[in-house]
């Protein structure tokens, strides 16, 4: 589902586990969550919910893995 979300131009917010950090880039594509940490989760959730600039940045920079 991540691969499907940097192909649509979509932000990410994921816990840090496996290879997620390989996909998402915290700040460019999405948002890294400690693993297992709901309120980190939550905070990255609405980080990106109300900020539409930081939104919209990361859904430009869609499939920029490196």
């Amino acid at each position: 589902m991540l691969l499907e979300s940097l192909a649509c131009g979509t932000p990410m917010v994921s816990f840090k586990i496996g290879g997620v950090g390989d996909l998402v880039r915290p700040g460019v594509t999405g948002y890294l969550a400690q693993p297992e940490d709901a309120e980190d989760f939550s905070h990255g959730i609405l980080e990106l919910l109300e900020d539409d600039n930081l939104r919209e940045s990361m859904g430009k920079k869609e499939g920029r893995l490196f």
